[in-house]
């Protein structure tokens, strides 16, 4: 591909790359897989930007506390922050941001 020179391919070239990162990020947070780590943990996917990493006896640590750990959240939940809350909020700045914009 050749390098941009005006400002109209700059342009477009930015916008193509915007949509590429996009996808990549829908794809990556809507993906949850599971994977070993380079230190022998479990790494989990797809539940925020970072992989959520624990060591096998970790993993079996937290799941025998799940019943626990869903309780607590019911119990907080309007203490509790949600991604889903969040990226409505981002997605709304965004928009505002952009009507500033023009």
């Amino acid at each position: 591909m050749s390098t941009p020179t005006t400002t109209a391919e700059l342009q477009a070239e930015i916008a193509r790359l915007t949509k590429i990162n996009s996808e990549l990020k829908a794809q990556e947070a809507a993906e949850f897989r599971l994977a070993v780590s380079e230190k022998g943990a479990i790494s989990v996917y797809g539940m925020g930007r970072f992989p959520v990493t624990l060591y096998k006896e970790q993993w079996a640590k937290v799941l025998s506390h799940a019943s626990e750990i869903i309780q607590f959240g019911d119990k907080n939940s309007a203490e509790l922050e949600s991604n889903q809350v969040k990226a409505k909020v981002a997605a709304q700045l965004e928009k505002a941001q952009a009507k500033k914009a023009k």
